[in-house]
């Protein structure tokens, strides 16, 4: 009968880590005494106070996952690369200096979390480690990231939030297959690669709390992203700031998700949620103008219908808005801020060029009615059988 690492072992509450290491010993000797490896995939010894790693943890042959996170350690040991079967290596919450060596000879390790340590750069051999799945490096003191980061291309998650990046590579857009998250919040980027729009399966991207003040266009194509959280961007640059110059204004917000990140704003906001024709229009009649920031817009109904009540729109130039209401809004490149900031500022404090857009706003929307749509489908279709 193989001796395995027991139930009781890996739930006890150690006190320090020398009982901790005589708990492995008595396993590392059973397992040695009858000569065959230990009989266990997963180890657990996260928030043990351990202060180092035994060398002999190198024989536990069959181990696929080895967790520690929540630990002292500042170093491991070189006898980790025997265990060629591990694909799963959980190191947050240490102080590590640096990623270990060792770690470079796992040769089946897919999840690396080296999260939370004190690493200030990384090592070269990381960006070889091509059969990673999940890297996680956040919370270090890292200033760069290496260009051959692009060759890590079954990356499905990658982490690198709350480090010190000013830029981060045009390689990042060579990882197709991030689909679970690409996280880059809490750094001083002032500007984003056109190549993460390539990302086309990712799911999650994190960019907010940095110095950014626009984004790529290119960022409209990803159309399976789940959360994306610009508009605390947005809000953060512009709503905030402009609004505390606009006396008596309020914003009435549509959010679809989650609006916690509008929360912290006082009485200026007012979340309507879903309103019904009737309310909307009212709510149309009254407002000062309607701001569309899209990153990607269809038709832009929206806006066409705050036309339609004389209501002036600020959108972005992807969508075929500016051809629709030509000379009845403020177009403006998707994801650049500070132009949706002038603009809400234009709209607010210019009342003669507010008004001049809402008559023409009035006009362009009269020629997009359904009978006027109906007609020039027909006109097409003739011209196109005659």
């Amino acid at each position: 009968m193989k001796p395995s690492v027991t139930t009781s072992f890996l739930e006890a509450n150690a006190a320090d880590d020398i009982s901790i290491a005589a708990h492995l010993h008595r396993c590392h000797t059973l397992s040695m005494s009858g000569g065959q490896p230990l009989d266990r995939e997963s180890l657990h010894l996260d928030d043990r106070k351990l202060a180092s790693v035994p060398d002999w943890i190198g024989s536990l042959r069959s181990l696929r996952e080895l967790h520690l996170d929540g630990n002292l350690l500042t170093s491991f040991p070189s006898a980790i690369e025997g265990l060629s079967a591990l694909e799963v290596l959980h190191l947050r919450r240490n102080r590590l200096d640096s990623v270990p060596d060792s770690i470079s000879r796992l040769i089946s390790l897919r999840d690396l979390r080296v999260g939370k340590n004190f690493l200030t750069d990384l090592p070269d051999w990381l960006w070889d480690c091509v059969s990673l799945e999940t890297l996680d490096l956040s919370e270090n003191r890292l200033s760069s990231v290496s260009s051959r980061i692009g060759r890590l291309t079954e990356l499905r998650m990658l982490d690198l939030g709350h480090n010190a990046l000013s830029t981060i590579p045009e390689a990042l857009g060579e990882l197709t297959r991030l689909r679970d998250g690409l996280y880059l919040s809490d750094n001083r980027l002032t500007s984003v690669p056109e190549s993460l729009g390539g990302l086309r399966e990712l799911r999650y991207l994190g960019i907010t709390d940095n110095e950014l003040t626009s984004l790529p266009e290119t960022l409209g194509r990803l159309s399976k992203l789940r959360e994306l959280r610009l508009y605390e961007l947005i809000w953060k640059r512009t709503v905030a700031s402009q609004m505390a110059n606009a006396r008596g204004q309020r914003i009435v917000l549509q959010v679809q998700g989650d609006g916690a990140v509008f929360q912290a704003t006082g009485k200026t906001i007012e979340f309507a949620g879903y309103l019904p024709d009737p309310q909307l229009v009212e709510v149309l009649n009254r407002a000062t103008a309607l701001v569309l920031p899209s990153f990607l817009e269809g038709f832009g109904l929206p806006a066409i219908e705050a036309a339609a009540c004389g209501l002036p729109v600020i959108a972005t130039t992807a969508s075929p808005l500016p051809q629709l209401l030509r000379g009845g809004g403020y177009f403006v490149p998707p994801g650049d801020v500070n132009a949706i900031a002038e603009g809400m500022s234009f709209l607010l404090n210019d009342s003669r060029a507010r008004a001049q857009l809402s008559v023409i706003a009035r006009e362009r929307a009269g020629l997009l009615s359904w009978e006027a749509g109906a007609r020039s489908a027909l006109a097409a279709l003739e011209e196109a059988a005659s």
